[in-house]
């Protein structure tokens, strides 16, 4: 009778312990903290953070018992570092509210790594079912896009809206958009039979295009060499792709005229929507080259980093530029931290693939190869809930198929 209960509760949590991973999800890879804090429905997101960390107090038993061993400590040690040596460099620098921002903005990271890790941290049942809740995740969010096309001020809310005119869904961003279906794409792909996996990678596809993100477009073309490399998409439909992209570029012009004329048609044409579909259909056009502004910035990083390359020049510094940041958390680091910023990301990335093996090691692969590609399009990917979600994700599948592997060798001896 003592056991059949004790089964009964341990099931019980089981299902608490996935009903919280899926609210994860829900909540932060859809970015929906935000947007229904900016439309006045919920708290701040910190205050959302901290209350599934206390909603995930129940789970500390099991988490002692048995589920401690999944925890990925390598990238605890990574948290650890990183708000240590915030602390020290915020010490250092003269503050201000934006420097202030900046250290609550990295106590905020390290705090959703560890909740997050700690609820994912737990049977397999945990992380298929986080896997497949991504899927779901993919077919919203191209769901709200569309909308988005349509109405362009659908999801504007009350403090926030999408000025580029392209789709962005909840995220307000149409880069962070692109960003979330591809690592999406990353964990849920292989859960597919094989025969469907190219169709979700086109269904995944035709999302990023309709953000005109560039740095999502050239990503996904990566992800998709990568996939016929590791096997992922079976090499035998090699032929279809090559017909689809042949098509696609004889038509590349007849194309961007088609969406230029529906932007006009739907009212939602800018500056910014033209200069996009001239990137995507004739690169070489003066449009697609007239990003000046960008580039201005990249040369401007660079000549600080060069001024002061050892200890950079001091904590939350990018965040006094103004409107026009360096999209390049590498830039963004070694401006603040010196050449040493530079290796925050690389080892975070080295934390939450410690030990991977089999499927975990492949897909800490991609992830890696995706985010060291858009963190030169990106200076808030350490930052960024969504992305966050999917390190924390990461870690524990690396730190789980080290300890099946361990159990492997074990029987085999």
């Amino acid at each position: 009778m003592n056991f059949l209960s004790s089964q009964k509760s341990n099931n019980l949590i089981l299902y608490y312990q996935c009903f919280l991973a899926l609210v994860i999800v829900g909540v932060f890879f859809t970015a929906g903290d935000i947007y229904w804090f900016d439309s006045g429905y919920i708290p701040p997101p910190y205050i959302i953070v901290l209350a599934v960390g206390i909603a995930s107090l129940p789970l500390i038993p099991s988490f002692f018992s048995y589920n401690y061993k999944y925890f990925p400590f390598e990238l605890l040690k990574w948290c650890i570092f990183y708000i240590i040596f915030s602390l020290i460099s915020y010490l250092l620098t003269i503050k201000n509210d934006l420097v202030d921002q900046e250290l609550d903005d990295r106590i905020l990271v390290v705090i959703f790594l560890c909740v997050t890790s700690f609820i994912f941290s737990g049977k397999d049942i945990v992380i298929k079912v986080t896997r497949i809740s991504f899927i779901v995740v993919v077919f919203w969010n191209i769901y709200t896009y569309i909308l988005e096309l349509f109405n362009p001020e659908i999801w504007h809310t009350l403090t926030t809206f999408n000025p580029t005119g392209r789709p962005a869904g909840f995220y307000a961003d149409p880069n962070k958009a692109a960003c979330v279906l591809i690592n999406a794409l990353i964990f849920s792909i292989g859960l597919l039979p094989p025969k469907h996996r190219l169709t979700f990678y086109f269904i995944v596809f035709f999302g990023v295009l309709m953000t005109l993100s560039r740095g999502g477009t050239i990503c996904m073309i990566v992800l998709l060499a990568l996939f016929f490399v590791k096997k992922i998409i079976p090499r035998q439909q090699l032929t279809l792709i090559f017909t689809i992209v042949l098509l696609l570029a004889i038509n590349f012009t007849f194309l961007g005229d088609f969406l230029e004329n529906k932007a006009v048609e739907l009212g939602v044409i800018n500056y910014d929507i033209q200069t996009r579909i001239a990137t995507f259909t004739n690169p070489a056009s003066r449009q697609a080259s007239d990003d000046t502004s960008r580039l201005d910035v990249v040369v401007s990083s660079w000549e600080k980093i060069i001024a002061q390359p050892l200890f950079g020049h001091g904590f939350g510094y990018v965040k006094t530029w103004g409107d026009i940041l360096p999209h390049n958390i590498y830039l963004s680091y070694m401006l603040e931290h010196g050449l040493l910023g530079f290796f925050i990301l690389p080892w975070l990335m080295i934390a939450i693939q410690h030990n991977a093996e089999g499927e975990a090691k492949n897909l800490g692969f991609l992830l890696a190869t995706f985010t060291f590609i858009w963190a030169i399009f990106s200076n808030t990917i350490v930052y960024d809930r969504e992305t966050l979600t999917t390190f924390s994700l990461m870690a524990v599948m690396s730190q789980k198929s080290h300890i099946k592997q361990l159990n492997n060798m074990k029987l085999k001896n």
